[in-house]
């Protein structure tokens, strides 16, 4: 994509511009595919498929009446997902490919939402902070890290 990109907004003229345009309109609709058949396998895990559909529902139910401003993602180990780019919906070709209103950009989880991944902390490895601090850290975490 970011190709792509480049080559439109390196593009020599108008008529070379209009190509790489096409190209990157295409590539829009496939990162698009993609983030969607990400969030097809979120919720389509092997071990339990009707839990899985009924939090599917409650996020779309959540998200259709505008009731999500932020998607906090606590997980067991390093999951590997590119989550600014999961796509709720099932992509619209034609809005990628005319340059259909903004809107078809919406479903990208890091449009839609703020989002934060983390990995869920032992409760067993908290400590007390320093007088004054309002809340606490974990051991091991070196803030100068961060």
């Amino acid at each position: 994509m970011a190709r792509d990109y480049l080559a439109w907004v390196n593009a020599g003229s108008d008529a070379d511009r209009q190509a790489c345009d096409a190209d990157l309109r295409q590539t829009c609709c496939r990162l698009a595919r993609a983030g969607h058949e990400i969030y097809d396998r979120l919720f389509r895990p092997a071990d339990d498929e009707a839990r899985a559909k009924k939090v599917r529902k409650w996020l779309e139910h959540l998200r259709d009446r505008g009731e999500v401003e932020s998607l906090e993602l606590v997980l067991d180990g390093d999951a590997g997902v590119p989550w600014n780019v999961v796509y709720d919906r099932e992509p619209d070709e034609k809005a990628f490919l005319t340059g259909g209103d903004a809107e078809r950009w919406r479903p990208f989880w890091g449009i839609l939402y703020n989002l934060a991944v983390s990995r869920k902390v032992d409760p067993l490895r908290r400590a007390l902070a320093p007088n004054g601090f309002p809340g606490r850290l974990c051991k091991g975490w070196d803030a100068t890290q961060a």
